[in-house]
């Protein structure tokens, strides 16, 4: 396992341990995170520290029992691809929600950096062959 997929599997520990707070700490203070209009009814990017913390809000008002876990990590030239099983229940209605996405990881001096979020696998390797 790299130094990468490692920092990255324990960003994911601390987050399923500690909360967004877990994670923080092992978020960039410039960190981007990128949701595209095709995977979200909402796109945005978000911005350091703050932007990780209003992205789980808006997770939290739907969905309870949120899990993000990695299903499948490896390293590229540039970056850490995850492919991501993200996990919870309706908050109202109690229905069982669940979601594969890869995920695309830049870290910058220990620190995850950005992450944008692809709707297949072969999308997110050819941004990282680029």
């Amino acid at each position: 396992m790299s130094d990468e997929t490692a920092l990255v599997d324990a960003a994911f520990a601390a987050l399923d341990e500690g909360g967004v707070e877990g994670l923080v700490r092992y978020v960039h203070p410039d960190f981007e995170g990128v949701v595209p209009p095709e995977l979200s009814a909402e796109p945005d990017t978000y911005t350091g520290h703050e932007g990780i913390r209003r992205y789980f809000a808006l997770w939290d008002e739907d969905i309870e029992d949120l899990r993000f876990a990695p299903k499948e990590v490896f390293a590229t030239d540039d970056a850490v691809i995850v492919i991501l099983r993200i996990t919870g229940r309706g908050r109202g209605s109690g229905a069982p929600a669940e979601l594969l996405t890869p995920v695309r990881l830049t870290i910058v001096d220990g620190q995850l950096r950005t992450m944008e979020a692809y709707e297949t696998l072969q999308a997110a390797l050819a941004a990282s062959s680029a």
